[in-house]
This record gives C-alpha cells, sequence and structure tokens, in this order.
C-alpha cells in the first residue's frame, strides 16, 4: 500500500482479525452492489471506505425528492438524475483507491449470469423480491457469497448466505404475492433504519472478504423500535430448488419475520 493508504485504513488494519493480509484481501476483492436505495447508500460508502479495491453499482432508478430522507449519498439538486451514476461520482472523491464503476439497470435474466461471473460478493440493496430471487439462483449456482438485507417500518433482517450453505431458497421457499409486502411508500420507515441494515451489511461483507466471515449463512432480525437483535443459523433444505444437497434432511427455519422490503 502507499504512505496515504497506510494512514487511510490505519484504524482498521491495526484490528487483528484485519491486519495488513486482510486489507490486502480486502483491495484484491470485486463486489456488486444491487440497488442504490436506503440499503445501498450506506452499504456501498462503507465498502468504499474500508477500501474493497473493486465495486460495480447497478441501479436503474432516478433519484426522488422522498428519497432523500434516508438515502445520504443524494443531494436535493440531483433529483432527476440516475442513482447508480450519481452514487459513483459521489463514491469516487470519497476514496481514489477504489475502482468504481456503475450500471443505470436492473438486475434480469439477460444480465445477472456475466454480473455475479466477474465479482466475488453480491450486496443485495433491492426492494425487489424478484430480484432477491435472481441473485440466489445465479450465486447459489456459481457458489458466490451474498449478502442481502430488508426492511419495514422499523424493522430490518440481514443475512449472509456461504457459497457452500444455505441459501435464500432454503429460507424462503416461495416467493410471498405481490400484493402481500408493503414498501415502503405504503408502510413508511425511519431512515435511521436502512442506515443501520446498510451498515450490517457493509460489516458482514467487509468480514467475509477479510477472510473473517461465518462458515455457515446466517440472519439476523433486527427491532429498532424495541433495541433488539436476535441472529441465527440458516438450516438447509434438502428439497430446496437452489442449493439442494439430497444428504440433508430439511428443517424448519424459525421466519418470525416474513419476507420484506
Amino acid at each position: 500500500m502507499t504512505s496515504n493508504s497506510d494512514e487511510r485504513y490505519s484504524r482498521q488494519v491495526r484490528l487483528p482479525e484485519i491486519g495488513l493480509e486482510g486489507q490486502s484481501k480486502l483491495k484484491k476483492s470485486k463486489v456488486l452492489v444491487v440497488g442504490l436505495g436506503g440499503l445501498g447508500c450506506p452499504s456501498s460508502q462503507y465498502l468504499v471506505s474500508a477500501g474493497v479495491g473493486d465495486i460495480l453499482l447497478m441501479d436503474g432508478d432516478k433519484i426522488e425528492f422522498s428519497n432523500i430522507h434516508r438515502q445520504p449519498l443524494f443531494r436535493e439538486s440531483e433529483i432527476g438524475k440516475f442513482k447508480a451514476e450519481t452514487a459513483a461520482s459521489t463514491l469516487s472523491k470519497i476514496n481514489s483507491d477504489v475502482s468504481i464503476n456503475f450500471l443505470n439497470d436492473y438486475l434480469s435474466e439477460s444480465n445477472a449470469k456475466d454480473l455475479i461471473s466477474n465479482i466475488d460478493l453480491v450486496v443485495d440493496g433491492t426492494d425487489n423480491i424478484e430480484a432477491r430471487y435472481l441473485i440466489n439462483k445465479f450465486c447459489s449456482s456459481m457458489k458466490k457469497p451474498w449478502i442481502h438485507g430488508s426492511l419495514r417500518r422499523f424493522s430490518g433482517q440481514v443475512a449472509f448466505f456461504h457459497p457452500n450453505s444455505s441459501c435464500y431458497g432454503c429460507l424462503y421457499p416461495n416467493p410471498p404475492s405481490p400484493d402481500s409486502i408493503e414498501d415502503c411508500s405504503l408502510a413508511g420507515v425511519i431512515g435511521a433504519v436502512p442506515g443501520i441494515i446498510g451498515s450490517l451489511e457493509a460489516l458482514k461483507t467487509i468480514m467475509f472478504l477479510s477472510g473473517n466471515g461465518p462458515e455457515t449463512s446466517q440472519l439476523l432480525f433486527f427491532d429498532g423500535h424495541k433495541g433488539t437483535t436476535k441472529e441465527v443459523i440458516i438450516t438447509q433444505d434438502s428439497n430446496c430448488k437452489f442449493c439442494k444437497k439430497p444428504n440433508l434432511e430439511s428443517q424448519k427455519q424459525d421466519t418470525s419475520l416474513s419476507p420484506h422490503l
């Protein structure tokens, strides 16, 4: 690393769990952030600050006035601009060590395979159930780890899916009906909640890429109203159509919080 990098990451490298070796691993890592909303903004900001070497930002949405209260990378003067492009411009001013690219597009069946095959980890910052199953499909088939985040009102979920463990399909085998889930425009959300969930996504990404991640898939529940958290191991479903392994017994998950946006 350069002398500037030594100073930039000095507090991080001081941690025995990171050190120079972990920082070098972060520098060599490639991450795809899908969705630059309330989750993607804080997660991408901390990944850039931490020195993850190559980051691709992807979102087809444009900035709206209602986004500003929970998406801190954007300003009133940028309303109407593409989120991914605007976020890339802002983040590039934070850390010159990091290569930041963007796509003003949505993840789809036609582009997901090529995008995911070229990265080390996917961060889900979407508010779209279909996109999550798409990420899970290709990450499972290509043995790629990914981080899932979702929220509703005062609560949120963060899941880490290990490439050799259970997947999103084990947790939620069947997508809910579109009219059964309220998005933020209907249910409401406190801006700090996606900030917390997005930061946790970044933390789990940094820990895994630096060599300190768990060896199993895990799900964390966050209740901002009560100020509590609960983390559980996601058991693998032998009938899962994404990561099916015939010698495992199917087990029920503790899904006290259903899939939400």
